[in-house]
């Protein structure tokens, strides 16, 4: 689904904030893992 032109900076932002949210939960399900 496009975004509005005026949205892209905010897009952007939210793509970046995901990839770190992404990587953390990554990085937790690895300690999760070790744990068990």
């Amino acid at each position: 689904m496009p975004l509005p032109e005026d949205t892209g900076e905010m897009s952007s932002v939210c793509k970046v904030a995901k990839k770190t949210f992404s990587r953390i939960n990554n990085l937790k399900n690895d300690v999760d893992i070790h744990a068990n």
